[in-house]
């Protein structure tokens, strides 16, 4: 699936990425510091994914169930909550919740990747409340060499994963990218039947 990225060119980033490079130490802000690490990413091919804006690009599918799935990359199993509760039990009225129990712990804030509100519009017909899918296996030719709680897995239900790295917010490098082999997407598809 394709979605749109930010777009900078590779030259207008490593421009941008100098002048960051240049700021004083002391003069340094957490802004600085995130807007170098996503020019430099830029400067060397890297795209940037808004990961709210994919979301709503994409869609739902007939069955009135979100096209594209978030994991960190160390889950074995996906969870997708519409509408989960939040910490102060109110319920939202337009988003989902990805995480990697069965039940959606508002508490977990660290774990929990909830989409803004406004994400989606449910369709009154929409049943479903929780749905979930196994996180694909990462080859080793994409793999990162760090520690792969640092990094998330995004996919369409079931197939075309990327790897990619948090920079803030919704804001994420897309790192890898890769199609599944036959293979891999028959083992997705027997553990998703529990097999």
């Amino acid at each position: 699936m394709n979605v749109s990225t930010l777009t900078i060119s590779r030259e207008e980033a490593g421009r941008k990425l100098d002048e960051y490079k240049s700021v004083l130490s002391k003069l340094r802000t957490d802004e600085d510091e995130k807007l170098q690490s996503l020019y430099a990413a830029v400067a060397k091919g890297a795209r940037v994914l808004n990961l709210a804006g994919a979301f709503k690009e994409a869609g739902l599918n007939e069955q009135c169930q979100p096209r594209l799935a978030i994991a960190r990359a160390d889950w074995r199993e996906v969870f997708c909550h519409r509408n989960p509760p939040l910490p102060d039990w109110r319920h939202t009225s337009s988003t989902a919740g990805f995480n990697d129990k069965a039940r959606w712990n508002h508490q977990a804030t660290a774990r929990n990747l909830l989409l803004p509100d406004d994400t989606f519009v449910w369709p009154a017909a929409t049943k479903w409340r929780r749905l979930s899918s196994p996180v694909p296996h990462i080859p080793p030719s994409v793999r990162p060499r760090f520690s792969l709680e640092n990094y998330h897995n995004w996919q369409e239900y079931p197939v075309d994963p990327f790897l990619l790295r948090r920079i803030d917010g919704m804001l994420f490098v897309v790192e890898a990218e890769w199609e599944l082999t036959e293979l891999e997407a028959a083992l997705l598809a027997s553990m998703r039947q529990g097999n």
